[in-house]
């Protein structure tokens, strides 16, 4: 599902006003020329009339069923952002009516009973069926070897619950550190920690329990509670020791770094690369305006004769790009666009380089995009001024986001 989500609230929406202002022009003229030879043959009655294959109004339409999916698929919806989806869904199926008459479906009645379900279970992920159904067809591929009357669930129960006793009791000795015993407790919380290869039928089985217990874990009672990865200890650059110097009044020299951490239920990986930087973007909302960002690094920072330490972020936070038309995406404004490749510098406008995990608003995806205009001719303008590479983030909040 997260697939199919990603592709219609992200790659999507960024992809088809592009691919719409490139090719509309051209599709219409071509429709029209085959339109022409259609009404000119005297026996025109054998084959279908043209189609045009890139409708003009396409493209705003399904940024319209974008943006109410954005709020439908929230994990958290609000009474009174529900109106706000029902007009974008009715503006979209109207559309979609005038457009496609011929391809409407039952498909597009049914979708409208969505609103009366989510008043009475709550949001979607309380009620639909992905979930058991992916199980389902997990259990389906195994195979039983004729061990059947029960045998194989009996078996995924009993490993299932000395997973779970033994998680129990990691997580006990982690939390419940004795005098004379921090390494026990240190290492039960490295088991916990450990990341495992998954191998065989049972092991995938367990994995998936790991993951939910995880995810109720990190999002318990609708609190932002970090769970970290493991971490090695390094010297802080001078760069992070200036911000520090801002963020502290005493700083120690070192810290520990983490490989990721969990906000919210999503995991946050640091990572260096300009172009390949996974589940590394987050986006904030600060001093009334929204900014978005890759995490560098995670760390946890002790300073001297203060017992509890302070985990941070650092964060190289993206340019704004202006003077550049983006009203291709007016229909759908949760996105933002920034300067390729170009970041705030240390005193500039805008979020410090190092901030807390509460500071995240959520995760965000980012995608590079060209922002030159297609129906300029090499004649109108030079080639250099056509092209504009530009990142695009948006957010993948947990909650209803209305537009």
């Amino acid at each position: 599902m997260d697939e199919y989500k990603a592709l219609v609230l992200v790659y999507c929406p960024v992809i088809i006003p592009l691919i719409w202002r490139e090719w509309q022009t051209l599709a219409q003229k071509d429709f029209e020329n085959a339109t022409a030879r259609w009404e000119a043959k005297a026996n025109r009655r054998d084959e279908d009339k043209p189609k045009l294959r890139i409708h003009p109004q396409d493209a705003n339409n399904f940024l319209k069923l974008a943006a109410t999916l954005k709020i439908i698929l929230g994990r958290k919806i609000r009474n009174v952002d529900i109106p706000r989806a029902k007009q974008l869904l009715s503006e979209y199926l109207h559309g979609y009516l005038e457009i496609h008459e011929i391809d409407i479906k039952p498909n597009h009645h049914w979708v409208t009973h969505i609103f009366d379900q989510i008043l009475d279970f709550g949001p979607v992920y309380g009620f639909w069926t992905f979930t058991s159904e992916r199980l389902n067809k997990l259990l389906k591929s195994f195979t039983t070897n004729n061990h059947n009357g029960g045998e194989i669930e009996v078996s995924f129960f009993r490993t299932f619950c000395k997973d779970a006793l033994l998680r129990q009791t990691l997580r006990y000795l982690a939390m419940t550190p004795r005098e004379g015993d921090q390494g026990l407790s240190e290492m039960a919380a490295q088991m916990i920690g450990v990341d495992k290869d998954i191998r065989g039928t049972v092991a995938s089985v367990n994995a998936m329990v790991q993951e939910v217990e995880d995810r109720t874990r990190d999002c318990g009672l609708g609190i932002k509670r970090p769970s970290l990865g493991a971490h090695i200890m390094k010297t802080l650059s001078d760069d992070l020791q200036m911000s520090l110097l801002d963020y502290y009044n005493d700083v120690y020299p070192e810290a520990d770094f983490h490989t990721y951490i969990i906000i919210d239920g999503r995991r946050i990986t640091p990572s260096t690369s300009a172009t390949k930087a996974p589940n590394s973007i987050i986006q904030t909302e600060f001093d009334g305006q929204v900014y978005a960002g890759q995490v560098i690094s995670v760390l946890t920072h002790s300073q001297f004769r203060i017992a509890q330490s302070t985990t941070l972020l650092h964060v190289h936070w993206f340019r704004r790009l202006t003077e550049v038309d983006t009203s291709l995406w007016d229909l759908y404004s949760r996105f933002f666009f920034w300067e390729y490749n170009n970041y705030l510098r240390v005193g500039d406008e805008g979020p410090p380089p190092l901030v807390p995990p509460s500071l995240v608003k959520s995760q965000a995806a980012r995608a590079t995009v060209n922002l030159h205009d297609a129906r300029l001719s090499d004649t109108d303008a030079d080639t250099d001024d056509l092209s504009q590479i530009a990142w695009v983030t948006t957010g993948l909040s947990r909650e209803a986001v209305v537009i």
